[in-house]
């Protein structure tokens, strides 16, 4: 008996071994839903956009904003820098969701960062992540957005103005690693704003590679559309432009960039924000067509209402965050209904389907799943 128990043991803890030493090489190698969800995709399409867990593994805070790092499920799939994520946590029994570009991506480790820049009343940036605890689990959408390094290699200039400068960290590092000339501009209210020793580390690592400059509005003012074009000519015609900042700040450099005569293809410009937000009171002659809750509520559309503008002139919450049909955060199940895709101009025709409130305009009365 004890000879029966003596090699199962020692079988056991051979199979313990070899699962710890598989499971280092898949974090290893990064070993995420690109082939779960090619399975899964044979079931349920939808099943990759999902939401997937997130352990929070530290929290650091830093004057003016929450650094947050996470280590994802392994079904989750790697970002390229450059991207965000839609993060929800609970917060007195409702889901608050907000996105976030990804300030740090550690390979080596299997965790990202989300660094959370303080804003007056931000529920989020000022009372949830200050407040999260190692071993939270929080919920993250797959990282998108097309704000990421072109295959080949060229030049950046990286502008960036406020929290504009979370995404620009991962896109450095990637490009100094290749041997990529980069140069940053920062527009910041301090004069020591979010990340710059970080930065300020960076560039030492890198001194013939990487030029940072700080542009401090409190003392400077703003910069205008000739202080960019000086220096987008001091730089090579190939060069890589990649902004981030309030609209003002993208239209001025978007200027600069076709004054200097360069193709439109070497500008990317990452943003956040809704226009044509529609009013909170409406006659009932505007009324074009209704959507109707699973829970009994019906929400007024007028013509040239998005679903999401119209939940939002209607006192409904619906869960949202970029409000450009990005980050898909507020996906919703359509149960009937047609609704016109602003994006890509289609029509969904299909009963079940899943829609894009915040960039769905019915053409009829709808009916959603929420």
């Amino acid at each position: 008996m004890n000879k029966q128990t003596s090699w199962l043991d020692k079988r056991r803890g051979q199979v313990k071994h070899w699962g710890q030493a598989l499971e280092q090489r898949m974090m290893a190698a990064q070993w995420r839903s690109a082939s779960v969800d090619m399975l899964s995709f044979a079931f349920e399409p939808l099943w990759g956009a999902k939401q997937i867990p997130a352990r929070v593994d530290a929290v650091e805070a830093e004057e003016g904003a929450t650094h947050i790092w996470l280590r994802p499920s392994l079904r989750w799939a790697w970002p390229k820098p450059g991207q965000f994520v839609s993060v929800s946590a609970q917060h007195d029994g409702e889901v608050v969701t907000r996105c976030y570009s990804l300030s740090a991506l550690d390979a080596a480790n299997d965790r990202i960062r989300l660094t959370v820049c303080s804003v007056n009343d931000g529920l989020f940036s000022n009372n949830i992540a200050p407040q999260l605890a190692v071993g939270t689990v929080l919920k993250l959408s797959p990282a998108t957005g097309d704000f990421v390094a072109p295959k080949h290699a060229a030049p950046l200039w990286l502008c960036a103005a406020g929290s504009g400068i979370t995404p620009m960290l991962p896109l450095a590092e990637a490009a100094l690693a290749q041997g990529q000339a980069v140069r940053l501009l920062a527009v910041q209210r301090e004069a020591q704003p979010v990340l710059w020793q970080e930065w300020l580390a960076l560039q030492q690592r890198y001194p013939q590679l990487l030029r940072c400059e700080l542009w401090c509005s409190a003392e400077q003012g703003r910069p205008q559309i000739q202080d960019f074009s000086d220096r987008l000519n001091a730089l090579p015609n190939n060069v890589e432009v990649f902004v981030c900042g309030n609209s003002g700040f993208r239209d001025s450099l978007q200027q600069a960039v076709q004054n200097a005569g360069l193709p439109m293809a070497q500008l990317h410009m990452e943003s956040f924000y809704q226009t044509n937000t529609a009013p909170a009171v409406m006659d009932s002659a505007d009324v074009v067509a209704k959507v109707s809750l699973s829970d009994g509520r019906e929400i007024p559309v007028r013509e040239g209402e998005t679903i999401l503008q119209a939940a939002k002139s209607a006192g409904v919450a619906m869960t949202h965050c970029c409000g450009q049909g990005v980050c898909r955060s507020c996906e919703t199940r359509k149960v009937s209904g047609v609704v016109e895709n602003l994006q890509t101009g289609l029509k969904q025709l299909r009963d079940g389907e899943w829609i894009l409130p915040c960039v769905s305009l019915p053409m009829g009365n709808v009916e959603l799943a929420v």
